[in-house]
């Protein structure tokens, strides 16, 4: 009898130490994918020519790679910036391929379908 009770204890160790590695790679599978998902890559700079101000397009870093030549597909932000580096105004894009051009003008900054802003005084 007592090698019977002997025998459950190393299973009974064993199925513990099972689940606590499943929830401990679950547990690291969600922080990586809470991580990805909030990382933003810059893929452009469009700085005005007397250098006051910039606008700056980042994409947001998805989970898993997409296929070659689409990272323009993802979406992102666009940032107005001044000098510093301060961020003055801000807008989600559904795919940072949108920000082609930036039109800036003696008041405002004007980005074609996605943006306008005034600059400030």
């Amino acid at each position: 009898m007592s090698g019977a009770s002997a025998s459950a204890k190393p299973s009974a160790l064993r199925r513990q130490v099972a689940t606590i590695v499943v929830a401990a790679m679950f547990l690291a599978l969600l922080v990586y994918t809470w991580s990805a998902g909030t990382r933003l890559d810059p893929v452009a700079k469009f700085e005005r020519p007397d250098h006051h101000y910039a606008v700056i397009v980042l994409r947001k870093h998805g989970l898993w790679p997409g296929r070659p030549g689409q990272s323009g597909d993802a979406p992102g932000v666009v940032r107005l910036v001044d000098r510093s580096g301060q961020v003055l105004n801000e807008t989600p894009v559904e795919m940072v391929q949108l920000v082609e051009n930036v039109d800036w003008q003696e008041r405002r900054v004007v980005i074609k379908l996605v943006a306008d802003w005034p600059l400030p005084d």
